[in-house]
């Protein structure tokens, strides 16, 4: 081999290849389309919202995306009467997403469908025409007292995850009533 002669130290590329080539990065740039990038997904996606998580007074949720079918295009969308989502004011942790602000007192909601929290059946509330009142009985913090279950029994409800106390169960109606937590929409 002769020393004056050096290999040239880049590869052969054909003039195809190098039209693939990328001047930033130099690597192949591909032709078929992304599959997990559309341009329509912020539309898409709200349209999602509006139809899984929300109820109540109709609204008109035009998208620009490709319909699935032709009946499911601009069709007549309702959003929720709910106040938002619910959240530990000691930890933050999430409690519920959809929540009712109560009519007469502002900072208490309440809730069907929650998330990290333990009831503690130990404490058993009744109400009564003069309010509350702690029912002394039997105490299993796992299950309700089962010879309470025909009268009006209210259950301390704690976060799951610090043990704050943030709403009462309405053991009849299996409604939790949220106090002192934090809102946001």
């Amino acid at each position: 081999m002769n020393p004056d002669i050096l290999p040239d130290p880049s590869p052969m590329v054909s003039a195809e290849e190098d039209n693939l080539l990328s001047s930033d990065d130099e690597t192949p740039a591909s032709t078929a389309p992304d599959p997990l990038y559309s341009q329509y997904l912020d539309e898409e996606d709200s349209a999602w919202v509006y139809q899984n998580l929300r109820s109540g007074h109709p609204e008109n949720i035009p998208t620009n995306a490709i319909p699935s079918s032709p009946s499911k295009s601009n069709q007549l969308l309702t959003p929720r009467s709910s106040s938002g989502s619910l959240t530990c004011p000691c930890c933050f942790t999430l409690l519920t997403m959809d929540s009712q602000r109560h009519e007469k007192w502002g900072t208490q909601f309440r809730s069907i469908l929650v998330m990290n929290v333990f009831v503690d059946f130990s404490v058993p509330l009744s109400h009564t025409s003069k309010g509350f009142l702690k029912i002394e009985g039997e105490v299993n913090a796992m299950e309700p007292p089962k010879k309470l279950n025909e009268i009006e029994c209210w259950y301390k409800t704690q976060c799951a995850r610090c043990g704050t106390g943030v709403a009462w169960l309405e053991y009849g109606e299996e409604v939790y009533h949220f106090y002192d937590c934090l809102e946001s929409s």
